[in-house]
C-alpha cells in the first residue's frame, strides 16, 4: 500500500483544551486519577456537596486528556448520576488578581452558548429554576431565596429568559463594561463610585459565580481549572494564594460544585504553602499521573494506530522499535516523548512507501530554536484578540509584568494596579478601560485622591475606547494626571495583540505546554528568547509607561467618531465627517484601522455602521 497517503495518527502531541476532541483513549492509563474524579463527581450530584480533585504530574503527562477524558465521561456515558448543569473548562491565563473575574467570563460563555443539541444550558436551567412556579421566574425568584442573586442579575436573568437584549445580557454576565444606555435596556442602575475600584470588580464576580452555580442546585456544576501554573508567569511572591483563596469559596460556599486542578508537579509544594488552609480545600482527593509502565505504552501506540482502518494489515510500527525506545527511558515513559517517537517511527514506515523501501534515516531536518519560537509566537499573534474592555484588561494586568520583567523592570501586582521600577522611579500603573464615562470619571478621581508618595502615576487605556466630547470632567482629569508628573498612554490594539501572543507563549513553556521534537522547552529558555526577540510593539508600549518616551497624542477625531458610532450605530459618511470634523478620507482609514468596531460601507453615498461581533452561540444581535 501507499503509506504516504495516510495522515500520521501520532502528529499531534499536545491536547489543546479538555474540550478538544482526545481521539484514541487507553482507559488503563491513569485510571486510579479518573476514578477519583468519578467519585467525585458522583458524590457532588448524590449528597448535595461540593468537592474537589488536585492532579499533578510532569509536562506532557496526559493532563489536559485525563480532563478530556473526563468531560466525555460526563456527557455520554456515566448513568449513576445526574448529568451536570454545567461543564466549565477553565485555562488559567490570568493574572493572580483577575481570578474571579476570569472565572465569571468563562462561566458565562458555558451558560449562554448554544451547543451542538441546539439548546443553550442557561435556558435549561432558568427552566428548571421556574418550574416550582408553574413556568414564572419572576415568582420563582420572589419565593426561593438563592444567596448572592441580587437584583441586577436577577432583572439579567429575566431578560435572557424572555429572549430580550441576549447580547447585552451575555456581556453584563461575562463582566464587560456597558453603556448606560445598554444598562437602561437592562433595567440596571449606573455605576456607583463603589463599583468603580479594582477589589469591587473581584468581589461582583464572586458573587455573580456563586450565585449562578447556587441556581443549578441540585445539578452539579463541573469546573476544570487547567494549568494553574501559568499564574506564575510573572514570578511574584505568592501567585498561587488567591487561587487557592477561590477554589476554597468554590467548595464551602456552594453545594452542587466539582472543583477539578491539575498543576504541574514542580509547583505542587509552593500551590499548597501560598495559602495552606485553603490548599486542603482545593485538594480533598490527589491523584499522582505517573509515567507509562511498557503495557501501556504499547496499549497507547495500537490504539493511535486504531484510529486508520487502513492500517488494519499493515504493521508500521515494528515492537522490537517501540521496545528499544522505551529502555531508553528507563522503565518509564511520559505519554508525550512515546508519541513523538512514535510519529517519527511511522515517518519513517511512510518514507519506505508503506514497507516497500529500505528506510534511508533521512527525514525533514528540524527547526532551530530559534524558528521554532518564531513561528510559535507568530501562530499566536494571528490567533489574538483583543476585542472587549475586559480583554484588555487581562492582557495588559496579566502580560504587562512579565513584559516589565524581561526589560529588566521590577514590578509588584496590587489591588488597583502593577508598581514598577524601584526607588525613587517607582510607577503605578492602573487601568482605565471602563466603558461608560460615568464609571471612568469616578476611577480616576478615586486615583488622583489617594496618590501615593514618591510614585508616579501612569494610565493605562486602550485607544478603540473613546473619551466622548461631552465627558468633560473625564477629560479634565486626565489633563490633571500629566500636570501632577503622571502619564496617560493610549494603548494601540496592536501592542495589546503583541502582548497577548508574549504572555501565551511564555504561559505555555510554563506550562509544560511547548514541545519541540517530542521534549518540553524549559521557560527559562523562551524568557531569554523573548528579552531577545521582544515585539516592538511591547517595547514602545513600555518605554511609554516608563516615560521613556513622550505619550502619543490622544486623537480627539478617532474618539469622537468611536462615540458617534457607539450610539446611532449607523450613520451617513457625510453625517459622520460634519459631527466630527474628519474628510472621508480619513473615515474610511479609520474603519481600516478598527475594523472590530467600524465597518465602511463605499459607492455613491458612502456608510459608517458600528461592527457586530458574533455572539459565542452564534445568534444575531437582538438588542433592543
Amino acid at each position: 500500500m501507499n503509506g504516504r497517503a495516510i495522515s500520521n495518527p501520532f502528529s499531534s502531541d499536545v491536547v489543546a483544551s479538555p474540550e478538544q476532541a482526545i481521539g484514541a483513549d487507553v482507559p488503563q492509563i491513569h485510571r486510579a486519577a479518573f476514578d477519583a474524579c468519578r467519585r467525585a463527581y458522583e458524590l457532588v450530584a448524590t449528597q448535595g456537596h461540593s468537592h474537589s480533585v488536585l492532579l499533578y504530574g510532569e509536562a506532557g503527562c496526559g493532563k489536559t486528556h485525563l480532563l478530556g477524558r473526563f468531560r466525555k465521561w460526563l456527557a455520554e456515558e456515566q448513568e449513576a448520576a445526574p448529568s451536570p448543569a454545567l461543564f466549565v473548562a477553565v485555562r488559567v491565563e490570568t493574572a493572580p488578581t483577575q481570578v474571579w473575574r476570569h472565572l465569571r467570563r468563562r462561566v458565562a460563555e458555558e451558560l449562554t452558548t448554544k451547543k451542538a443539541d441546539g439548546n443553550i444550558p442557561l435556558d435549561a436551567v432558568l427552566r428548571s429554576f421556574a418550574a416550582q412556579c408553574k413556568g414564572n421566574l419572576s415568582s420563582a425568584f420572589d419565593e426561593r431565596q438563592v444567596k448572592d442573586l441580587d437584583l441586577g442579575l436577577m432583572r439579567v436573568l429575566e431578560h435572557f429568559a424572555m429572549g430580550q437584549h441576549r447580547r447585552l445580557c451575555r456581556a453584563w454576565l461575562a463582566g464587560d463594561g456597558l453603556s448606560d444606555a445598554d444598562l437602561q435596556n437592562l433595567s440596571l442602575s449606573q455605576v456607583t463610585l463603589e463599583e468603580v475600584e479594582e477589589d469591587y470588580a473581584e468581589t461582583s464576580a464572586r458573587r455573580v459565580v456563586l450565585a449562578l452555580i447556587r441556581l443549578c442546585f441540585p445539578s452539579p456544576v463541573v469546573l476544570c481549572f487547567d494549568q494553574l501554573e501559568a499564574l506564575d508567569i510573572a514570578q511574584q511572591a505568592k501567585s498561587f494564594a488567591l487561587f487557592d483563596r477561590m477554589g476554597a469559596s468554590l467548595v464551602d460556599d456552594t453545594q452542587n460544585a466539582l472543583v477539578v486542578s491539575t498543576v504541574l508537579a514542580r509547583f505542587l509544594k509552593r500551590l499548597e504553602d501560598d495559602s495552606p488552609t485553603d490548599f486542603v480545600r482545593i485538594s480533598k482527593e490527589q491523584a499522582h499521573l505517573q509515567p507509562l509502565d511498557w503495557e501501556q505504552c504499547r496499549a497507547l501506540v495500537a490504539a493511535r494506530l486504531s484510529l486508520v482502518p487502513e492500517l488494519a494489515r499493515e504493521t508500521p510500527i515494528q515492537e522490537s522499535s517501540l521496545r528499544a525506545f522505551f529502555e531508553t527511558q528507563h522503565g518509564s515513559c511520559n505519554p508525550r516523548r512515546l508519541i513523538h517517537h512514535a510519529r517519527q517511527l511511522f515517518a519513517d514506515w511512510q518514507e519506505r512507501g508503506g514497507g516497500e523501501l529500505p528506510s534511508t534515516g533521512v527525514g525533514k531536518p528540524a527547526a532551530s530554536m530559534d524558528d521554532f519560537l518564531r513561528g510559535e509566537l507568530d501562530q499566536l499573534w494571528a490567533k489574538a484578540q483583543v476585542r472587549s474592555d475586559a480583554d484588555a484588561d487581562r492582557v495588559l494586568a496579566h502580560g504587562l509584568p512579565v513584559a516589565l520583567h524581561l526589560l529588566g523592570h521590577a514590578t509588584e501586582e496590587t489591588a488597583s494596579g502593577l508598581i514598577a521600577g524601584s526607588g525613587n522611579a517607582r510607577i503605578h500603573i492602573a487601568l482605565a478601560n471602563q466603558s461608560d464615562m460615568r464609571s471612568l470619571g469616578p476611577w480616576l478621581k478615586k486615583l488622583l485622591a489617594h496618590p501615593q508618595p514618591g510614585v508616579k502615576l501612569c494610565v493605562l487605556r486602550d485607544a478603540r475606547l473613546p473619551i466622548r466630547p461631552g465627558a468633560i470632567k473625564t477629560r479634565e482629569r486626565l489633563e490633571q494626571i500629566e500636570r501632577e508628573g503622571g502619564r496617560v498612554v493610549r494603548v494601540e490594539a496592536e501592542a495589546l495583540e503583541a502582548l497577548d501572543a508574549m504572555r501565551r507563549l511564555v504561559a505555555a513553556a510554563t506550562s509544560g505546554d511547548l514541545s519541540r521534537n517530542g521534549d518540553t522547552i524549559e521557560p527559562k529558555t523562551v524568557r531569554e528568547w523573548l528579552a531577545r526577540n521582544l515585539p516592538s510593539q511591547v517595547q514602545e508600549l513600555a518605554s511609554e509607561i516608563l516615560g521613556e518616551e513622550p505619550p502619543v497624542p490622544v486623537d480627539s477625531r478617532r474618539d469622537a467618531l468611536l462615540d458617534l458610532i457607539s450610539r446611532i450605530k449607523v450613520v451617513p459618511a457625510g453625517e459622520a465627517a460634519r459631527e466630527t470634523g474628519c474628510t472621508l478620507e480619513q473615515l474610511e482609514a479609520y474603519a481600516r484601522a478598527y475594523p472590530l468596531h467600524l465597518r465602511w460601507f463605499g459607492g455613491s453615498c458612502p456608510v459608517l455602521c458600528q461592527a457586530v461581533v458574533q455572539t459565542p452561540a452564534g445568534e444575531p444581535d437582538d438588542a433592543r
